[in-house]
C-alpha cells in the first residue's frame, strides 16, 4: 500500500515470480511472510516466519 492508501497490486505469486515497486514510501504486507524473499534498496531482508508480514520501505 502507498502513502495515499491506494493498493499497488495484490494477488498471488508462483514460485519465481517477482513484482518490483519504484514509489516509496510504501508498505508490503504478504500472507506467508516465511514463503517471500524482499529485497529493498538492494539489501536482502531478515526473513520472517509463517503468517501475516510487513516490511516498510522508506522514502529515499
Amino acid at each position: 500500500m502507498s502513502d495515499t492508501g491506494e493498493i499497488a497490486a495484490q494477488g498471488v505469486l508462483q514460485t519465481g515470480d517477482t513484482r518490483t515497486f519504484r514509489e516509496a514510501p510504501l508498505n508490503l504486507v504478504v500472507n506467508n511472510g516465511s514463503s517471500v524473499q524482499v529485497t529493498i534498496y538492494g539489501k536482502l531482508q531478515r526473513a520472517r516466519g509463517p503468517g501475516r508480514a510487513t516490511w516498510f520501505v522508506d522514502q529515499r
